[in-house]
């Protein structure tokens, strides 16, 4: 019996693949046009592979996040336009009803910003989503140890005020997460927020409202 996918299928593969390889080839010709040195160069990148693959269907993103997530490499040893890709499909998908790619996607490739925005604070500036809630989730389901680790790190910054109470990394998710959960009402995003800030102040990811 031959297992050969039916002609039809494998053309409707081949041209996803195909079309796939354009954006590829149109996003790193024009992206070599910016200025590597600018501080928004990050999110020109991000915001012209968004802009190619608004044309892209459901099962090509789809497809693509799969083989991103089948890479070994972590999201620091991607090329260019893979790192830009991961990036691309968080917007993408934390646009979803549901958050379960989303978390998936960032349970095997952790990108550290959306853009030049750490991936916290875009998270949880995010309306009628699940917010930084996602970290936590994907920390939880997350298998391979560099993307865990690398949650870990982001999660350790947004909840600073944990991270020297819990050393255990377990026992800080849960007691960060319930923490989060229980005060959200009465929180909202300070939108200075960097981890590396050299204010205090600012490497707060949620402030009193």
């Amino acid at each position: 019996m031959s297992c050969a996918a039916p002609a039809s299928k494998q053309t409707s593969v081949d041209v996803q693949q195909h079309d796939l390889v354009k954006v590829k080839n149109q996003w790193n010709e024009k992206s070599r046009a910016f200025d590597r040195q600018s501080k928004d160069y990050p999110s020109r990148k991000l915001n012209l592979l968004l802009s190619l693959l608004k044309d892209a269907s459901p099962q090509q993103v789809y497809a693509e996040a799969e083989r991103l997530e089948q890479l070994p490499d972590s999201h620091a040893d991607l090329s260019d336009f893979d790192q830009t890709e991961v990036q691309a499909f968080v917007t993408l998908f934390a646009a979803e009803e549901k958050p379960t790619k989303l978390i998936q996607l960032i349970a095997v490739v952790c990108p550290r910003s959306i853009g030049a925005e750490p991936i916290e604070l875009y998270l949880a500036s995010l309306e009628r989503s699940a917010g930084v809630i996602v970290l936590f989730d994907s920390y939880e389901i997350a298998v391979r140890q560099k993307p865990r680790a690398s949650i870990m790190t982001i999660l350790r910054s947004a909840f600073r005020p944990f991270s020297g109470r819990y050393p255990d990394n377990n026992e800080f998710a849960s007691a960060a997460k319930r923490w989060y959960l229980t005060n959200k009402n009465t929180l909202r995003v300070n939108p200075y927020y960097h981890p590396d800030s050299l204010v205090p102040d600012n490497q707060q990811l949620f402030v009193a409202k």
